[in-house]
């Protein structure tokens, strides 16, 4: 009977070891989730409130992680206890969890550029002028995104925001017309509050799941098949091509002439002091 409960005792111990694996892992990967989507949110807000804010947004890279748990037994020697023999079992159990990862703020200006039209499209208020710098379809701000994406002309003729917008459009999909963000009126009661505003998407459709997406996506590198620089020319077999010679360099602003045309004195011009 006690094997049996020494048994059932270590059982639940290791099952309790399974469970603390299982939830650490998945923990790594929830708080990643968290962690893109706050960033993405506090930006809406700070938007919100002023228009012409600085987007600020890094990148998540580099993650490390690891879940462990050790598992400590011990058997005590029998203990009489009113003439009967008792063993005693020693059982602990320790979780440790770790994880790490590197973070690079976004701080070239056409990336921040880019957010900034994109978090401007999402809280754009409603009943403003369709300008091509203040879009309010999604047509244009496409093609916004696509004449300040930065890159150089490739070997098709394409440039690279060009072929990024249109793969982000095909993966990702369109966003609906500005603006995408309830007014705050409209906002559940218990949506949290971040800078003093409430900021929530259109709970009846996957709008904020794709913004999320398009803001996380917008300042990476992603080029399309065919999108690699152009290569150089190469000479023709059997051509030596030699590198062309240093341009004259100017030392300075002093210019000095050849001695050959520097003018001689004639010696009937000299003028001999009195």
């Amino acid at each position: 009977m006690r094997n049996v409960a020494a048994v059932a005792c270590l059982s639940v111990v290791l099952s309790a070891c399974t469970v603390g694996v299982e939830s650490n892992t998945l923990a790594v990967g929830t708080s990643l989730a968290d962690i893109q989507r706050e960033q993405i949110m506090l930006n809406l807000a700070r938007f919100r409130r002023d228009r012409n804010a600085i987007p600020s947004q890094f990148e998540i890279g580099n993650l490390t992680a690891s879940s462990t748990n050790a598992l400590t037994t011990g058997v005590a020697p029998n203990v009489a206890l009113r003439a009967i023999a008792i063993t005693g079992f020693n059982l602990s159990n320790l979780h440790t969890a770790n994880q790490g990862y590197g973070i690079s703020a976004i701080q070239d200006i056409t990336d921040l550029r880019l957010l900034q039209v994109l978090y401007r499209y999402a809280t754009r208020q409603a009943g403003l002028p369709d300008t091509p710098q203040n879009p309010a379809s999604f047509e244009g701000l496409a093609d916004l995104l696509a004449a300040l994406s930065r890159g150089q002309p490739t070997a098709t003729g394409v440039a690279v925001g060009t072929t990024k917008i249109r793969i982000l459009r095909t993966v990702i999909g369109d966003l609906p017309p500005a603006p995408l963000l309830l007014p705050d009126g409209e906002c559940p009661l218990d949506t949290a509050l971040r800078l003093g505003r409430r900021v929530c998407f259109s709970p009846d459709d996957d709008t904020e799941s794709r913004f999320i997406l398009w803001a996380s996506a917008l300042t990476q590198d992603i080029r399309g098949e065919g999108d690699a620089p152009a290569v150089p020319a190469q000479p023709p077999a059997g051509r030596e091509v030699r590198p062309a010679p240093p341009p004259a360099q100017v030392q300075g602003l002093r210019i000095q002439r050849r001695p050959e045309t520097l003018v001689q004195p004639v010696p009937s011009q000299i003028i001999s002091p009195r």
